[in-house]
């Protein structure tokens, strides 16, 4: 039996990501998963991207273990681990496509916010539903924490 494959993102390393030593600037991997992360939410919810978006970043991890370079091309797999009553947790891979070799594994926390009254909300029905289905795709279920 295939194991189900996290959903997944190639970008391509261009000039303008690199640092003076020649590989991907580290705060480069930050907007890696921003638009990784919003692509995702855009695919489950099968919404333009931008519209819909009810969240913030709270909280992103960033593990580095390998240096990417000019020209590569690099594959993002996220895949939701929790969601609770105001917020969820999405886990990140990158790795040079097609390659073994880890670059990054990071985390980050989404809270559910509500712009015109600057204050959390509880997840949107569509979003949860979206996300468990995820979860349950992936045979990752677990019992949701309140956060």
């Amino acid at each position: 039996m295939t194991r189900a494959r996290p959903w997944h993102l190639d970008l391509e390393v261009v000039l303008r990501d690199l640092d003076g030593l020649g590989h991907v600037n580290n705060a480069v991997y930050a907007t890696y998963l921003e638009t990784a992360r919003n692509k995702f939410v855009a695919h489950l919810l099968r919404t333009p991207l931008g519209l819909d978006f009810v969240f913030i970043l709270a909280r992103l991890a960033i593990d580095f273990r390998r240096s990417a370079i000019l020209g590569q091309t690099l594959r993002i797999e996220l895949w939701p681990t929790r969601v609770g009553d105001k917020s969820f947790d999405l886990a990140y891979t990158i790795r040079a496509r097609g390659g073994r070799d880890l670059q990054v594994e990071a985390t980050s926390v989404q809270v559910c916010y509500d712009y015109a009254k600057q204050a959390s909300m509880p997840v949107p029905p569509r979003l949860r539903a979206a996300l468990e289905r995820e979860l349950r795709r992936l045979g990752r279920s677990a019992p949701a924490k309140s956060r």
